[in-house]
């Protein structure tokens, strides 16, 4: 009878483990997170699972609101302006605050997916099997899966560089049953709920610093003045001044070819066009710095800070939960007796490496440990608690001359980089793409 019932609860499990990829496949993130919140009684698995699918409708809800502004490509240095999307053919009108109400709503989401992680016991063994074939953003706001919608498509560029896709091409020539990134099933455990976590605490962290800084002035500038340069086009060639530079162009190049020209005509429409994207280069750099310069809201640097140094303990509990683990069943980030799923190859002391360098971390957030500055004397450093306490802008030239950095100066142990060092030499130069997968 004991046997019965351990595979009773084995097929239960299964099959709601199973349902919850092939909902996110047929029903969409929305469609699956409405199954799960109507569970009347929900298992610790359903729990873990409904935490998983809001963080990845989280994603999808930023991914949803650039797509509606025509910001299809990486636009600024932050994760929810990353991955490329499909384009959008019709996209409204780009707002100076399109960026705090994108950023605002992604943390409001992420402390949602934080309560509900929360909420699972601590002796609770959660587990939740999810294809990622079967995961994709709909990120065009139509209802079902188009081309490039995929998180596959979307994700992997970010995570893994060229260099490693073509490694795991070669394998899977060479061996068909070489795990490939594009079509595994990942068997997340108790281990990955704290991985989870770590990232929904990072991710909210880095949107607080967004927000306490607040680039919507910034923005309102700098699409003003686009707007100026694209009236001085229209001046000059008309109601259609993208298509008059192109033909113009190809006037004095008639060699241009009809593919070349609609090249060009697809990088002017999505580097210069002033209302619908900001993507220059020099239109970032200007919004970045400007926007450092601003009087930061104390309470919200309070709050990343927080985020951070939570992010480390549950880093800490992920690694020492997976240490735990016996088995070997479609394992996300293994421990050094087990496979990754993904292929990925760990080093065996890859844990205690990573956690020297986030212990650093944690201690100079908490200003146990000062940031070294260059024209500090030895034994100085600063006090990222002190700025957390009394935050400044932060001019990046007063602050590189150094007297923006004084009133945060004092005498102690500067942290040093051994810790950085040796994660980066157990990793062999895949520093990045160890960084985005272990958090």
């Amino acid at each position: 009878m004991r046997a019965i019932l351990i595979c009773l609860a084995f097929v239960i499990t299964t099959k709601a483990n199973a349902d919850v990829s092939s909902d996110i496949a047929s029903l969409g993130l929305t469609g699956a997170r409405e199954a799960l919140e109507t569970l009347p009684d929900p298992a610790t698995d359903e729990q873990f699972a409904l935490a998983g699918v809001l963080f990845l409708e989280t994603i999808e809800r930023a991914y949803q609101a650039r797509w509606t502004y025509g910001m299809s490509g990486a636009t600024l240095p932050l994760p929810m302006f990353q991955g490329n999307l499909p384009p959008n053919p019709e996209p409204e009108a780009f707002q100076p605050e399109t960026v705090r109400n994108i950023t605002t709503t992604f943390v409001t989401d992420l402390a949602q997916v934080t309560g509900r992680l929360d909420a699972i016991p601590e002796d609770a063994d959660p587990a939740v099997s999810l294809a990622l074939p079967d995961l994709w953003f709909d990120a065009n706001v139509n209802g079902q899966r188009d081309d490039g919608e995929g998180l596959v498509d979307i994700v992997l560029p970010l995570v893994m560089s060229r260099f490693e896709l073509r490694r795991f091409n070669e394998a899977r020539a060479e061996n068909p049953d070489a795990p490939d990134p594009r079509s595994a099933t990942i068997r997340f455990d108790k281990a990955d709920l704290h991985w989870l976590a770590a990232y929904a605490q990072v991710l909210q962290g880095v949107g607080e610093l967004v927000l306490a800084f607040d680039p919507t002035d910034e923005i309102e500038k700098v699409l003003t003045s686009r707007a100026a340069f694209a009236a001085q086009f229209a001046n000059m060639h008309g109601d259609d001044p993208l298509g008059q530079v192109v033909r113009d162009l190809r006037e004095r190049n008639p060699d241009m070819t009809d593919a070349e020209a609609a090249r060009l005509t697809a990088m002017l429409q999505g580097g210069n066009n002033p209302v619908r994207q900001f993507a220059d280069p020099v239109d970032i750099a200007s919004i970045v710095i400007e926007t450092l310069r601003h009087q930061p809201d104390p309470q919200r640097i309070a709050r990343a800070r927080d985020h951070l140094v939570a992010m480390v303990g549950h880093n800490r509990d992920f690694w020492q939960a997976l240490a735990l683990e016996t088995d070997n069943t479609a394992e996300w980030i293994p421990n050094p007796n087990q496979t990754a799923a993904l292929g990925i190859e760990l080093p065996g002391e890859i844990g205690p490496a990573w956690l020297d360098v986030l212990t650093d971390l944690e201690r100079t957030l908490n200003g146990d440990l000062l940031v070294p500055f260059w024209r500090f004397a030895p034994g100085f450093g600063i006090d990222l608690d002190a700025y957390v306490r009394d935050p400044s802008p932060i001019a990046i030239v007063e602050w590189a001359q150094g007297a923006a950095a004084l009133p945060y100066a004092r005498p102690g142990e500067v942290v040093g980089t051994d810790s950085w060092r040796a994660f980066s030499r157990l990793v062999r130069g895949q520093t990045g793409l160890f960084v985005i997968l272990l958090n």
